[in-house]
């Protein structure tokens, strides 16, 4: 970690003490509010849309004061963005806040800090890319993305791409890509916060930052411990049989963990960029097991290492921000997860594992506007990712794997309501592993899109893509004795068809106001990648034909007098394994029905003459369908509902919020995955300062 951040070190004095050219860095966006992707803005302000800006290099649209903000990087995709209050919830984690967005199902492995992963419209979680900062998080091992090691405390926004992924991303999904970026500096502050919650649960934060128009630094630094020792019922492996059911508390379930950042802008000259950001996160936690095959001795240690480098550079005449503007990024990503199991009650097959990851990539990006109605933005990158899994007693397995990507894509508006987009993207992956030479694997990919305004507060979109994922080098060569690898895996492939409509009604001050979306799709895959058991005793990857996703999302929020907000989130899916000759062809682990409804009654100064600023009072559901758990649809998961109830109050021009959440409210006694017992009813209070 030395050598990276000194490399990191010098490559940023190299990039500030360059003499200026055509390729000097753009304008400080970040300090006036504007982001790095200033031509998306400059159309959607053509059109009259407002596009708010916090300088994180992703844009928000706001249309006609939409009360959906959207991602302005592609008006022609399906995204929902989450900020604000969204992620300040207290208790909440990443992956409950995501389950508020159409489109999305999570999968849990129990409370704080316990595996959690995300999914978009019925791909896997290794077919769904989670960045964080523009930086790929899904492991090389299973390709998964743990959301518990993403605090909401340390993210500014959370953007949610649905059966479109940006070009500009390593690996765009299957069904699309979850996008999450962190606080950046802004101004001169310095903020505490503090909370705790039941199952033994509480954190601290503290976090600040300093700057102004040319220059900022932000730092935050937070712990977190929980006991997360609920009660679950234990029905001894008989779900049909009640008479040996026994109420148990979870142990060894306990979890510490730390998570910091720091975050810099520098501006060199009027037209030059340089931002960096650094994350270090350690958790130490318990190994439960299963709840009927408990593990009381198992512990795990998490690491992640993260940094990141960018400039941006204005390089043509100055006429307007976003005619011409190069883009440099570079990050490094170091992981490890460490699996301590004496009495080897997980079945790993050895009493210590550790998996260790790594990464790194750089890549150049070019967005020129060639005429009014026709920009274009192509780009470069290279990267190289490691991984070595050392189950002590057992043969160590090294897999590595260099990637080079190049994307293109143009944009042309022949007139003001009507955009067409087309783009691709080529890849090259060349792999190797334990006994095998290098393989290389071509990935031809695109997408087509196009948006038509049929008034100001109508709009309908329509796109068609193709992706394709290459296995992840723990399921090409394995991760331990239970997990083989298969090096004959094919890559899965994907093509998705969508349809949708926009409306937004009512501008800032209404009365009434009132934002709806309905998207239709879809997607179709080759070459799925499922598990099998061997005769070993172990599993392996096999490649298994093809499915079928066809879905409909609805999203809408209502805003009546300034007080009262509505919103709801409604993804309906038919996921269907097209080879299957069983009874059942659904996909496994994927609900049909999921909705999310939500109400709010706020006020902004609500009593005369007192300090408080705003207050509000907020109850949010989220009810998922029953799901397979194996291909024959023998097992069934239960249908889940979760409700929340969620207060806060915010004082003294809004520089202290006091925040409450009653979670679970109807006590579901739930479990994910496979008997994996999720909590159940528990109350959470956090408390954050601020002073200018």
């Amino acid at each position: 970690m030395k050598r990276l951040l000194a490399s990191c070190a010098t490559f940023a004095v190299i990039v500030a003490t360059a003499p200026p050219s055509r390729a000097q860095v753009a304008l400080d966006q970040a300090a006036r509010g504007d982001a790095v992707r200033g031509q998306a803005a400059h159309d959607d302000r053509a059109q009259g849309h407002a596009t708010p800006r916090d300088g994180t290099g992703i844009d928000v649209l706001v249309q006609g004061d939409s009360l959906l903000p959207s991602s302005a990087a592609d008006p022609t995709a399906a995204t929902t963005v989450l900020q604000g209050e969204d992620l300040r919830v207290p208790g909440q984690s990443t992956a409950e806040a995501l389950s508020r967005a159409p489109g999305v199902q999570i999968a849990r492995s129990g409370a704080m800090g316990e595996l959690a992963t995300a999914s978009l419209r019925g791909a896997t979680t290794a077919e769904t890319p989670v960045y964080l900062g523009g930086v790929r998080l899904n492991d090389d091992v299973t390709g998964t993305a743990d959301l518990a090691t993403l605090p909401l405390f340390s993210l500014r926004r959370v953007e949610v791409w649905r059966g479109a992924s940006p070009p500009w991303v390593d690996r765009p999904g299957l069904a699309g890509a979850i996008l999450l970026e962190p606080e950046i500096p802004r101004g001169n502050r310095f903020g505490v916060a503090a909370g705790a919650g039941s199952f033994g649960q509480r954190f601290a934060w503290a976090g600040g930052s300093v700057g102004n128009a040319r220059a900022g630094a932000a730092f935050s630094v937070r712990g977190d411990k929980a006991d997360n020792d609920y009660d679950y019922l234990d029905d001894g492996g008989t779900r049909f049989d009640q008479a040996d059911d026994v109420t148990r508390e979870r142990s060894n379930a306990d979890l510490r963990s730390g998570d910091a950042w720091a975050l810099g802008r520098y501006a060199v000259g009027a037209r030059s960029t340089v931002r960096f950001a650094l994350n270090g996160f350690l958790r130490e936690q318990g190994v439960t097991g299963l709840s009927v095959i408990p593990a009381r001795n198992a512990r795990a240690v998490s690491r992640r290492e993260l940094a990141i480098l960018s400039t941006s550079s204005q390089c043509g005449p100055q006429r307007a921000p976003d005619d011409c503007v190069v883009e440099v990024h570079v990050h490094a990503l170091r992981t490890a997860y460490e699996l301590s199991d004496p009495l080897r009650e997980l079945g790993f097959g050895a009493a210590t594992q550790i998996t260790r990851g790594k990464r790194f990539g750089q890549d150049a990006r070019l967005a020129l506007r060639l005429l009014d109605a026709l920009r274009v933005e192509t780009g470069a990158g290279v990267s190289s990712e490691g991984m070595n899994v050392v189950p002590i007693g057992l043969t160590a397995t090294r897999a590595r794997r260099a990637s080079l990507r190049a994307h293109a894509e143009a944009i042309v508006q022949p007139w003001a309501p009507l955009e067409l987009r087309a783009a691709g993207i080529l890849t090259n992956d060349s792999t190797e592993g334990p006994g095998q030479a290098a393989t290389d694997v071509l990935g031809p990919m695109g997408r087509v899109a196009a948006r038509i305004a049929a008034t100001p507060w109508l709009a309908f979109t329509a796109g068609a893509a193709r992706y394709v994922r290459v296995p992840t080098l723990g399921e090409a060569y394995g991760a331990s004795a239970v997990l083989r690898g298969n090096p004959d895996l094919l890559p899965e492939t994907g093509v998705s068809f969508e349809l949708g409509a926009r409306a937004d009604g009512g501008a800032a001050g209404d009365p009434v106001r009132a934002s709806g979306a309905v998207t239709g799709f879809v997607r179709l895959a080759d070459d799925l990648i499922a598990y099998r058991r061997t005769s070993i005793g172990g599993v392996r990857p096999f490649n298994v034909g093809t499915a079928r996703v066809l879905g409909g999302e609805v999203e809408g929020a209502l805003d009546v007098l300034r007080h009262v907000r509505a919103e709801l989130a409604l993804t309906l899916l038919d996921p269907r394994d097209t080879d299957s000759e069983l009874t059942s062809d659904l996909l496994p682990y994927v609900a049909r029905l999921v909705i999310a409804p939500g109400l709010e009654i706020y006020a902004d100064d609500p009593i005369t003459g007192a300090p408080i600023d705003r207050a509000s009072l907020a109850a949010r559901l989220v009810a998922r369908g029953e799901r397979v758990a194996d291909p024959a649809g023998l097992i069934v998961l239960p249908a889940q509902t979760w409700l929340d109830v969620e207060a806060t109050v915010a004082l003294a021009d809004d520089r202290i919020a006091i925040r409450t959440r009653l979670a679970n409210v109807l006590g579901d006694d739930a479990t994910d995955t496979v008997g994996l017992p999720l909590p159940g009813r528990s109350f959470h209070v956090a408390a954050e300062a601020w002073w200018n």
